[in-house]
């Protein structure tokens, strides 16, 4: 095994200083992934094209080999070392990791944008029928739409890596690395998805600060989210469309959860029912997430939103597929590390705002 490291580090040292072309590089892992293989030591466990991705990221970092300058991949920014724009074949990859710790993507309508900007239409009341009589004037009303257009921002995730590290664990750290990326923006998605606020700064305004959304307030005084009672989560479910509330849940912080599943009707049974075989719980008969991007019960305070109840369907996330990775050797020079910037532009926006209620506490 130790002779494998040997190779193994060999191996990151020649791709770092660009002495391996792409046929070289393909042909040193077939090998060790071979020499494992033989010893029940796995170096994937991942599909095909994660295992791209990983090899793809890794030469953009190290900035070596014939591996990543065959591709031809635009460079982008001011950046000495170049931006890549990660190859359309593997963004899905990464878009896999965000979509398994995001809410908001993973419930959300995505819409592939192709440029910055993209209209989107959305239906405000349906069509009604009515009834005539032989004869007479018939009358009816047609479907009303409204529109929203999404404007794409950029997100900026900065890692520092130490050139050690870098040399001495390459290949897991690159898997490391795409598992960061996936969860800082799935995180980020949800936080501005859920709780964003343009006149604190942020990008988009959230469901719980989007104008468009119902909102429901806590009894006079009531100032916690601790006040919160079974009848305003009641009240609550009854605030967005009926077709709206086919598919929606209830979105909440954990500390906040803890007081909701403590609550009780007015015959004495709790208004949680808990998971049980294929059947998510549910907070009066409504399926329920936890995020730890909405409100704690240490923010509470006087007229702030803390519950979703909606239908995430009608949320819009505009996707511009515009990955970029970055690298820079100088701006870590002194600390001898590498500087991995990841940049990721998305849109979003609330589709229809009646599919949406929020719960805050009454004002001051």
């Amino acid at each position: 095994m130790e002779k494998m490291l040997v190779e193994i580090k060999q191996t990151l040292e020649e791709l770092k200083q660009g002495l391996l072309t792409q046929k070289e590089l393909e042909a040193r892992i077939a090998k060790i992934e071979e020499k494992l293989a033989e010893r029940k030591v796995p170096l994937w466990t991942e599909p095909e094209d994660r295992r791209e991705l990983v090899r793809w990221l890794q030469a953009a970092i190290k900035g070596g080999g014939e591996h990543f300058k065959a591709a031809g991949f635009m460079a982008e920014g001011t950046d000495a070392d170049g931006g890549y724009l990660v190859p359309p074949d593997y963004y899905p990859g990464v878009m896999r990791i965000v979509e398994q710790y995001g809410l908001i993507r993973a419930g959300a309508t995505v819409l592939p944008m192709k440029s910055d900007e993209l209209p989107a239409t959305t239906l405000t009341s349906g069509l009604i029928m009515t009834w005539g009589s032989e004869g007479a004037t018939e009358s009816g009303q047609k479907p009303q739409f409204g529109r929203v257009t999404l404007t794409a921002k950029k997100m900026i995730g900065i890692v520092p890596i130490t050139n050690e590290l870098l040399d001495d664990a390459g290949i897991d750290i690159v898997n490391l690395l795409l598992q960061l990326f996936g969860e800082a923006i799935a995180e980020e998605e949800d936080k501005i998805g859920f709780t964003g606020d343009t006149g604190a700064g942020d990008p988009f305004d959230g469901i719980l600060n989007d104008s468009g959304v119902q909102v429901r307030s806590l009894g006079a005084g009531e100032t916690s989210f601790t006040n919160v009672d079974a009848d305003d989560l009641a009240d609550l479910t009854t605030d967005i469309t009926s077709g709206a509330a086919r598919g929606a849940k209830f979105y909440m912080h954990r500390t906040v959860f803890n007081v909701v599943r403590k609550l009780k009707d007015n015959n004495g049974n709790y208004i949680w029912v808990t998971p049980g075989g294929d059947q998510p719980g549910t907070i009066w008969g409504y399926p329920y997430e936890l995020s730890e991007v909405m409100p704690s019960i240490s923010d509470s305070g006087a007229g702030k939103p803390f519950i979703i109840f909606g239908n995430l369907r009608h949320f819009y996330l505009g996707d511009r597929k515009k990955m970029t990775v970055a690298k820079s050797v100088h701006a870590g020079f002194t600390e001898d590390q590498t500087i991995v910037r990841v940049t990721h532009r998305v849109a979003l926006h609330v589709g229809i705002g009646s599919a949406f209620a929020v719960l805050q506490t009454a004002a001051a």
